[in-house]
């Protein structure tokens, strides 16, 4: 998404979304939910719909980690988790969510430097649960940003509004409702959208 003066046409700010777009998690092999659910002691179909069922409140930081989500999972099953397995399974997810920080392609880093020297702000925002943004501060892209939104921390998921007016009122650009993801926004002088 760009923002843009509508009065000299300049862009004013990017804003990306973060998987599949800045890093990918293409080739990470993941937890199965087959082995998570035999870990949890749950049949794997019970599990899979309690993990679906969960996804906005994993998204919106309804939970504090993925260990918290298994445990709800496990106990509504009527199953009392054992922790040190949950430890360890939430372990395993945070080794494999940081993953793709560490793969982060040079034409990526390229083209966010090109913009910010262009002094262009940058900004973030993504739906995403806080195991998948818990390596985010120690990447070679944070320092990138100067807005980051991530649902789980803002409780907004996109393409809620309140998601790109956060991001933008933390910018100090404006954006016009609806917003969806994709669009460019004019703006004039005084940051108003036109």
């Amino acid at each position: 998404m760009c923002v843009m003066d509508s009065n000299t046409n300049q862009i004013k700010a990017v804003v990306f979304d973060l998987f599949e777009t800045l890093i990918t998690e293409a080739g990470v092999k993941q937890l199965s939910k087959s082995d998570v659910a035999e870990r949890l002691g749950v049949e794997e179909e019970d599990f899979h719909r309690e993990w679906s069922a969960r996804f906005c409140g994993r998204h919106r930081g309804w939970y504090a980690s993925y260990a918290d989500v298994l445990v709800a999972i496990s106990r509504t099953l009527g199953v009392e988790p054992s922790m040190r397995d949950i430890s360890s399974l939430q372990d395993q997810r945070n080794k494999i969510k940081a993953m793709p920080y560490d793969r982060i392609e040079d034409t990526v880093l390229k083209a966010l430097h090109g913009i910010r020297a262009l002094g262009l702000k940058v900004g973030l925002i993504s739906n995403c649960a806080s195991e998948e943004v818990a390596a985010w501060p120690h990447s070679q892209l944070a320092p990138l940003f100067d807005v980051v939104d991530f649902s789980c921390e803002t409780h907004h998921m996109k393409p809620e509004p309140e998601a790109y007016l956060l991001a933008a009122g933390a910018s100090k650009c404006r954006l016009p409702k609806p917003c969806s993801s994709g669009m460019v926004v004019r703006m004039n002088s005084q940051a108003q959208p036109v």
